[in-house]
This record gives C-alpha cells, sequence and structure tokens, in this order.
C-alpha cells in the first residue's frame, strides 16, 4: 500500500500544509459544485489541527490566535472556501476558550475536542494512522506535483506490471 501520512507530532504550520495539499485537490470541485469540503476536514482532523486552539490542559496544541491564522491561511491558499471552514471553527474553539474557562460543561467540551483528534489516531479500528506496510511520502518540503510525482515513482518501483500506464 502507499499513502502519504500525516504525523499530529510535527509543527501545526507543516500539517497545516498537509492540509492544504488535500484541500487543493478538491478545490476546484468544491467550487464548482457548491458544497462542503469533507475532504479537507477529514484531513485536518486527521492531521490534528481541529484541536489546535484548545489548551494544552485539555489535550490541545495550546495553539495561539496568530498560529492558528496562519494555519487558515496555508489552507486558504489552496482552496477558499476550506479556509473559511476552518477559520469558522477555530472561531469558534477561541470564543469557547477565551469566554467560557471555568465553566465545567465547557472545558469538558473542550477536552472532548482533543481527545476525538486523538482518539482518530490511536483507536483499534481504522486508525488514522500508517499501516505497517506504508510507504510514507514526506511532503514537507514538496509541492503538490512532486508529492504525486513521487507516488507514481514508488507505485512503478513496487508494482512494475500494473504500472505501465503511469
Amino acid at each position: 500500500m502507499i499513502t502519504a501520512v500525516f504525523s499530529p507530532s510535527r509543527p501545526l504550520a507543516d500539517r497545516a500544509r498537509d492540509v492544504a495539499a488535500v484541500a487543493a485537490q478538491f478545490a476546484a470541485a468544491v467550487d464548482a459544485e457548491g458544497r462542503f469540503p469533507h475532504e479537507m476536514l477529514a484531513a485536518a482532523r486527521e492531521a490534528r489541527l481541529l484541536s489546535a486552539l484548545v489548551p494544552t490542559e485539555f489535550g490541545g496544541d495550546g495553539a495561539s490566535i496568530t498560529e492558528v491564522a496562519e494555519t487558515c491561511t496555508i489552507v486558504a491558499q489552496a482552496c477558499g472556501s476550506s479556509g473559511m471552514v476552518l477559520a469558522m471553527h477555530h472561531i469558534q474553539i477561541g470564543c469557547l476558550v477565551r469566554h467560557v474557562r471555568g465553566y465545567q460543561v465547557f472545558e469538558a467540551y473542550l477536552a472532548e475536542i482533543a481527545e476525538r483528534d486523538r482518539r482518530d489516531t490511536t483507536r483499534a479500528v481504522a486508525p488514522l494512522v500508517a499501516v505497517p506496510e506504508a510507504v510514507v511520502v514526506d511532503s514537507t518540503a514538496l509541492t503538490i506535483e512532486e508529492v504525486v510525482g513521487r507516488v507514481i515513482e514508488l507505485a512503478r518501483e513496487r508494482f512494475p506490471e500494473a504500472a505501465r500506464g503511469l
């Protein structure tokens, strides 16, 4: 199996670039069809961007508004709709973090957001992690075109008979 994977331990901006690469693949369809960017949201969840603003004491990254704004900008450069959805999510979380600290029910909700992100990468059934036979393509310093090129190159190496048309 060949796959590109996200690593929640990487810096926030790098994870946002990974999400932006996914968003870019579907940007034209999202705009043309006027649809929700589900692919970006799944990638953001896998990259643990959704809990970035949640304080570390509740299991999030404890990112600053500036850091989260940077992630939204990175994603928006790939797909404006995706950037807006991510920004709207962070606005809501930011309001909770700023205005409801000390209210047990809301603090529990912040912890739940971070827990969902963590659980998505550690669950026993269908975890959002690379399988042992996965080939990891580190896209940190690559353009989308370079990532696709590397995946095609890997496919040709691993499955030469099936990759004749690539």
